[in-house]
């Protein structure tokens, strides 16, 4: 008699799903293990970020007490190295602009150099810095600009880059572009103050909106009288320090962003719009 054969058990239809899904479960460890590698070195590496932040914070730290105990010297290789580390630039130029309003009028000159310097590149650059130190630096510069003195030109300099900084930086950075000349656009006309029963006259004054306001009288031209007042909403409102081409006894601003390029001191209307200004944070000024 022949040798019976055994005949061959059909496999299962889902045999060799399930050999994959072993297969699957087989690799979940190695998958688990790279997952928990990739884990510790991430840790290491932000570990290793907050230790160099704490030795940059340190540091300057170190830096300011110094500069506040023997003298500050903004120009220093010693400041100039802390200035290039990265990520530490923000925190050397706040001290810059800190020691501004501390510095003894000897040392001042330096001071606002480098002041002036760091607050162009920072709107330039779109870089946040805190805006009280801003606006302290500001004051301290039109404090010091008088006519006639040695800082004049730097005071002013450093007075209105401070302007111009922090107002762009209440709108963001967002300044206005390719707007058009206020005075070519028509305004909306509102009351300026309550009507009474009494009255025989309405008081109503100017809102101008998205336009360039230049504070700057042309030559040969006769400024604009507005009595009431004169506001603006969203505007890019430029001076240079000349006679002021609007006369009102007050302005009102929303929104705006100044570009101020004063070199000298301007006439006393000019200057009390630019001391109410920086005082109001952008919002008022007096002239």
């Amino acid at each position: 008699m022949g040798s019976k054969r055994r005949r061959r058990q059909p496999k299962a239809p889902h045999a060799k799903r399930r050999s994959n899904e072993v297969d699957k479960r087989g690799e979940a460890p190695n998958e688990r293990r790279s997952l928990r590698k990739a884990y510790e070195q991430l840790r290491k590496r932000l570990s290793g970020h907050t230790r160099l932040l704490w030795v940059l914070v340190i540091l300057v730290a170190g830096l300011v007490l110094a500069s506040w105990k023997i003298g500050f010297n903004p120009n220093s290789q010693l400041w100039k190295l802390a200035g290039g580390i990265p990520g530490a630039s923000r925190l050397s130029w706040s001290a810059v602009l800190a020691n501004v309003a501390t510095a003894p009028e000897s040392q001042l000159g330096p001071v606002l150099v480098e002041a002036h310097r760091i607050l162009v590149l920072a709107r330039d650059r779109r870089i946040k810095l805190d805006e009280a130190l801003v606006l302290d630096a500001g004051k301290r510069a039109l404090s010091a600009a008088h006519r006639g003195s040695d800082l004049e030109y730097l005071a002013w300099q450093t007075a209105s880059a401070a302007i111009s900084y922090a107002s762009a930086l209440q709108v963001s950075f967002a300044v206005p572009a390719a707007v058009p000349d206020c005075f070519r656009t028509k305004p909306q006309w509102v009351l300026a103050q309550a009507i009474n029963d009494t009255q025989t006259t309405i008081a109503v004054k100017p809102i101008f909106s998205s336009c360039r306001l230049d504070l700057d009288l042309a030559r040969g031209e006769k400024p604009r009288t507005y009595e009431h007042g004169f506001s603006c909403t969203g505007c890019l409102v430029t001076y240079g320090g000349e006679e002021l081409a609007v006369t009102t006894p007050s302005f009102t601003f929303q929104r705006s962003v100044f570009s101020f390029s004063i070199r000298s001191e301007p006439p006393a209307d000019g200057r009390k719009l630019t001391e109410t200004l920086l005082a109001s944070k952008f919002t008022m000024a007096e002239t």
